[in-house]
This record gives C-alpha cells, sequence and structure tokens, in this order.
C-alpha cells in the first residue's frame, strides 16, 4: 500500500487510520488530493459521458480498476467544511460506503481480464453519499 499524504488544511470524507485498517491486506494506492484537488473529467476522458450522465453532486472518492494497472488509485477529494456537516458525512462513510468500496475492489481484482474499465465513484449530493458503479 502507497499512500499519498492529505494537507493538514484540508478535511476528506474518512481518515486515513479507516483507509489503512480496510485496504491493509491490498495492493492499492492512496491519494488525498496529490494528483488532484476536485475531481474533473474532458471530452476525451473515458469517464466523462458517465460522469455526466451520473453525478449530481461533487465527487468525495473516485476508484478506477483497469487491468492494466496492479496498484489501482484510490482517490479522495476535499470537502468544505463551511458547506458541509463533516461528522454526518464521515460517520455516514464509516458505516456505509467503506465496506462497497473494499467489496467492488476484490470484485474486481480477481474478475476476468477485459478491455473495459471498471469505475467507482462516491458523489456529495445535499449531505448524503451515493455510490455510482460504471464500466467504461
Amino acid at each position: 500500500m502507497k499512500v499519498y499524504f492529505k494537507n493538514t488544511h484540508e478535511t476528506y470524507c474518512c481518515s486515513l487510520r479507516l483507509l489503512k485498517d480496510t485496504f491493509k491486506d491490498t495492493n492499492i494506492t492512496i491519494d488525498f488530493g496529490y494528483f488532484s484537488r476536485k475531481h474533473s473529467t474532458n471530452i476525451y476522458n473515458r469517464e466523462h459521458f458517465f460522469c455526466k450522465k451520473n453525478i449530481r453532486g461533487e465527487v468525495v472518492l473516485s476508484l478506477e480498476m483497469v487491468n492494466s494497472i496492479d496498484s489501482p488509485i484510490l482517490s479522495l477529494y476535499s470537502i468544505s467544511t463551511k458547506k458541509y456537516n463533516i461528522l454526518k458525512i464521515q460517520e455516514e462513510f464509516n458505516s456505509n460506503i467503506i465496506d462497497k468500496v473494499k467489496e467492488f475492489y476484490i470484485e474486481h481484482l480477481n474478475s476476468i481480464r477485459d478491455s473495459f474499465h471498471y469505475i467507482l465513484l462516491v458523489d456529495l449530493f445535499e449531505e448524503h453519499l451515493f455510490i455510482r458503479k460504471g464500466k467504461i
């Protein structure tokens, strides 16, 4: 497991400790806003139309499973503490979302090799977290 650390002034949907405990036996890379602070796509990106069709709020977590990548990247994006009740969001993530993210990871890690990319996005819309899964 490789972790790209977060900045101390940023807030995320879960803690580093929770992710380390959940994914301790895996070969996953965890990114706390290291590559990008906000999830975004453009017209040339494979996931652009999936996001345009399915995402209603702000993406707080993304995981893309690609056959050619040995260590998938679990990316987390910062949440505004001024707009949202962070404790409520973190509690919902800890109780409902994290186990489903791990299930998705395990399911597609051992799946048949094909040319598709499997994506899981967690978006925050009106103080609730929603899981969006797709094959692109």
